[in-house]
């Protein structure tokens, strides 16, 4: 050759992968503020990815690698059984299942949870992945539990009850007042 240097420039439009890559880290963000377990497992129930708000319920440490749990060992016998029977079963086949159930942090305490397991399929149609999004409702469970039982108490009551709103409408009275008055 002459001495020439020759250069070659190849230019490839990298803006619909920097869309993407924007639209995902967008995503990430949002699963990690939001404040109910998020997670997504293979189909052997292996942990691939769970929220900050999942590791905080579960009690899982952020440095601990989620591939060594199953989504089994946050269940006891029982919520294992509806889960295994019902609410995987269901969402493989109509894609979605919602119930509520208990999961177990790793201390050991019990959390009520309203969730919703949600079956992923792959373009040929088979299940690729599941994912389970869960709101913690213990305080709500013991709420309703509490008025179950104060509803029992004034109902076994034996001195008439009556309830009125502030005009004198009655609202509510017990047995032992229809059984005292004849109303």
């Amino acid at each position: 050759l002459d001495g020439r240097v020759v250069f070659h420039t190849i230019f490839r439009d990298i803006t619909e992968h920097r869309r993407a890559e924007e639209a995902e880290a967008r995503l990430v963000a949002i699963l990690e503020a939001t404040p109910d377990l998020v997670s997504i497992a293979d189909l052997q129930g292996r942990l691939v990815y769970l929220n900050r708000a999942g590791r905080t319920m579960l009690g899982i440490d952020d440095s601990v690698d989620l591939a060594r749990y199953n989504l089994r060992e946050f269940h006891d016998a029982a919520n294992a059984q509806v889960v295994m029977t019902e609410g995987i079963p269901t969402a493989m086949r109509e894609g979605t299942w919602s119930g509520e159930t208990e999961l177990v942090a790793l201390d050991g305490h019990a959390i009520a949870v309203s969730q919703v397991i949600l079956a992923h399929k792959a373009p040929n149609g088979t299940v690729a992945f599941m994912s389970t999004i869960a709101r913690e409702i213990t305080e709500r469970k013991r709420a309703d539990e509490f008025r179950r039982l104060r509803s029992a108490a004034l109902h076994a009551v034996v001195d008439g009850i009556v309830i009125t709103d502030r005009a004198g409408v009655i609202e509510w009275i017990n047995p032992a007042f229809t059984q005292l008055t004849g109303y």
